[in-house]
């Protein structure tokens, strides 16, 4: 593989606190405030640009076709219209995860950055099978502050027998970019690697 570049120290997780405020309590202490108003607002939401996906994985519901729902792209008015939410509400986090691959909704990067300008933390989940140069460039511009590339794999062989679509070699091509151009962002995203199997 290879080593992580040591000319910034890594940075913490910025959805830390978020997620320690969030599990604080017991589920009782938590389900009260929101039943007595206390929590009117979310600490963070997830946002699914679109249930579609360019590879075919054989635990994702996207890709084994088991997903019943309609497939499509979110719209410009409903990203709009989080972007006035989380800027009205002050909401700290959006997440864009669930079960499509983000990157291939043709306005996710202007999304994210309207977001990130409404005040949010940015992160995303995902497969790196769209991550050239370019696009690096454009996240790390937002600035993103986490990223989570899945491979469900260790190796070439355990990597194919969950993802059919992907690459392992390229997208360790893909990684290795990512760490090298986001040295030379500050501050840089947090990175998250998925290896486990499923």
């Amino acid at each position: 593989m290879y080593q992580v570049s040591k000319k910034k120290s890594l940075r913490e997780n910025p959805f830390v606190p978020i997620y320690r405020t969030c599990n604080n309590g017991s589920n009782e202490e938590k389900y009260k405030l929101i039943k007595t108003k206390e929590l009117e607002v979310p600490r963070y939401i997830d946002v699914e640009l679109t249930n579609n996906c360019n590879f075919k994985c054989r635990f994702c519901p996207t890709g084994t076709k088991s997903m019943k729902r309609t497939r499509g792209f979110m719209s410009d008015e409903v990203a709009e219209s989080i972007s006035k939410n989380v800027e009205k509400y002050k909401i700290p986090g959006v997440r864009f995860i669930r079960w499509g691959e983000p990157t291939i909704h043709p306005k996710y990067i202007e999304i994210m950055s309207r977001l990130k300008k409404a005040g949010a933390l940015i992160h995303i989940n995902t497969n790196g099978s769209k991550l050239d140069e370019e696009q690096i460039k454009s996240l790390l511009k937002i600035p993103l502050d986490s990223i989570k590339i899945s491979f469900q794999g260790v190796d070439s062989e355990s990597y194919n027998e969950m993802r059919f679509g992907g690459n392992y070699e390229e997208l360790l091509k893909k990684v290795k970019l990512f760490s090298q151009i986001r040295d030379k962002f500050t501050p840089p995203p947090h990175v998250i690697f998925r290896f486990q199997q499923q």
